[in-house]
């Protein structure tokens, strides 16, 4: 799905799993309900004879996906990501070693 909103092609997608998450409704995708043919068969047909809204769902897609999904911004959300966990790394060493020096004084 990513792909063909990169390759700025209008995405119909049975709303399932993720999907949603990466696609508005009518905006950047068209989203039809699980296993229902009749309604797969209206947006197939809907898009096929709008060519307007083909397009605006394919520039939506295109510009979502790389505000979102293009390489220097996935590179900043692993950064941070270990970032995160490297605080919280710390975060815990430091509550370990509070704690060893809590059980010192009360073992004296």
């Amino acid at each position: 799905m990513l792909e063909a909103m990169a390759m700025q092609k209008p995405v119909l997608a049975s709303d399932v799993g993720g999907i949603a998450e990466n696609s508005i409704h009518k905006e950047s995708g068209w989203l039809v309900p699980p296993a229902d043919p009749q309604q797969l068969k209206e947006a197939v047909l809907r898009l096929y004879s709008n060519r307007s809204v083909r397009t605006k769902i394919a520039q939506n897609g295109y510009e979502q996906v790389t505000k979102h999904f293009s390489w220097d911004r996935i590179a900043e959300k692993t950064v941070q990501f270990y970032q995160k966990i490297l605080e919280n790394n710390s975060s815990t060493k430091s509550l370990n070693e509070q704690e060893r020096q809590t059980n010192k004084l009360e073992d004296s």
